[in-house]
């Protein structure tokens, strides 16, 4: 909706994976009751850099793209969901074929994205082993979120995130 909100999704998804997951989908329902705004805008080609020939690198981060994620906000996302980071120019290098997809990167897509990780070793070719495909528990419900929030404009995200902060006070780390 609005292309100036992506860069707002790792901050959200850091407070929502301090959650407990219980808490999650009242503020997926806190999403779902926010409107939907016009668009003031049309909605803008991807950048140059974001415009990849096809191939499994490319699907992944259009699909990282359909959900307001350049690649900072694909990079700190990652980070927040798996605890691993790669660069931003890393996932860059993914999309145009430079970076090869590994198994535990694929995985991390799985996580973020919510499609699971065997389909996207089917449409990708990546060979998964078997505990890569298993998403972690501590972030369930964040991959669902990332998909609602899509449709926010930057200032409707910030009310999320400080609904999301408001709620895990008292929360333990």
């Amino acid at each position: 909706m609005d292309a100036t909100a992506g860069g707002s999704v790792p901050y959200l998804v850091r407070e929502v994976v301090r959650l407990p997951p219980e808490k999650r989908p009242v503020l997926r329902q806190f999403v779902a009751s926010l409107p939907e705004e016009e668009r003031t805008h049309p909605v803008p080609k991807p950048p140059v850099r974001e415009q990849y020939l096809a191939g499994p690198g490319a699907l992944l981060m259009r699909m990282a793209r359909n959900r307001n994620l350049g690649w900072t906000a694909t990079a700190k996302t990652f980070l927040a969901v798996t605890g691993r980071y790669w660069s931003a120019a890393t996932y860059g290098g993914v999309g145009h074929g430079r970076t090869q997809l590994t198994p535990e990167l694929l995985a991390d897509f799985s996580a973020v994205l919510d499609v699971p990780a065997d389909d996207l070793a089917a449409l990708t070719g990546v060979a998964l082993p078997g505990a890569a495909s298993v998403p972690k528990p501590a972030v369930a419900g964040v991959a669902e979120l990332i998909w609602d929030v899509r449709r926010l404009t930057a200032t409707q995200l910030r009310q999320v995130s400080d609904r999301a902060k408001s709620m895990a006070i008292g929360t333990p780390e």
